[in-house]
């Protein structure tokens, strides 16, 4: 990715972004911040922020209103927004989940949490993302789960998140949203038919994402394993299992007939 320009101009390594996101998350002062009232002041905000950190915040901060690099700008609109539906959570809290989060994926908290806040296409995931985080520092979802469902956001088209809460029942969307949802880990299959289209339900990381994500509790009807519908008659797991076993055993009869033959 290509970084400020005026890190060069200051002799600033592209290195510190990650060090700066990381003190400005851990900052016992991020939590005096205002809310923002409207998406257009995130560049002040970002600049409260940037003061936070002695010395390099503040020449970040006079610097950053001459940056014209839309790539990187996006990147802090969007980090802003992470960072500010935060600060109703600790110091602590915060420190925790950052160690966490670093020894998990074996890399600086900094260099982790903005590359998963630069991967989500829409300010909006942010808001998102930053329920799943808040819901990890809860203690509300595993850190492994935390990183699954942050890789589910990221492939979500944003105009179809709202569309996961259709699934808490088995379901199919003919405007083609149940192919994409379930290729992104949200949604399992229900029910395989032979002559109309397959049923998704929401699995348990697509109920999570709609839960502790998007805030959204709902009660998910789903059937233990897998239906078949073969011809007008439904099949449990044990029928299907049966059902191959029988046809495998033909292939294997009509074999030795042919090898007879």
């Amino acid at each position: 990715m290509k970084f400020l320009s005026f890190f060069r101009r200051k002799k600033l390594k592209t290195e510190s972004i990650p060090v700066v996101a990381e003190e400005i998350i851990t900052s016992p002062k991020l939590s005096s911040l205002h809310p923002l009232s409207q998406e257009k002041c995130w560049t002040g905000q970002f600049k409260a922020m940037l003061n936070l950190i002695p010395v390099v915040g503040g020449t970040m901060a006079q610097e950053v209103q001459n940056f014209q690099d839309y790539r990187t700008m996006e990147l802090f609109r969007n980090f802003v927004a992470f960072v500010m539906e935060m600060i109703d959570t600790t110091e602590e809290e915060r420190k925790e989940f950052a160690d966490e989060v670093a020894e998990k994926a074996n890399d600086s908290s900094g260099n982790v949490i903005v590359n998963m806040v630069d991967k989500l296409d829409n300010i909006h995931k942010q808001k998102v993302f930053a329920n799943l985080s808040k819901a990890r520092i809860n203690k509300e979802l595993s850190i492994e789960d935390f990183f699954r469902i942050h890789s589910i956001l990221v492939r979500i088209p944003y105009v179809d998140l709202e569309s996961l809460s259709k699934y808490s029942k088995p379901y199919y969307d003919y405007d083609g949203d149940s192919e994409l949802l379930f290729a992104t880990g949200a949604l399992k299959l229900a029910s395989i038919s032979s002559d109309k289209e397959n049923l998704y339900v929401l699995s348990h990381l697509g109920e999570s994402l709609l839960e502790f994500g998007l805030k959204k509790k709902v009660d998910v009807d789903r059937e233990k394993g897998m239906q078949m519908d073969v011809s007008g008659a439904v099949l449990d797991d044990k029928e299907i299992g049966d059902s191959i076993s029988e046809r495998a055993g033909k292939i294997v009869d009509d074999a030795m007939t042919f090898q007879v033959l």
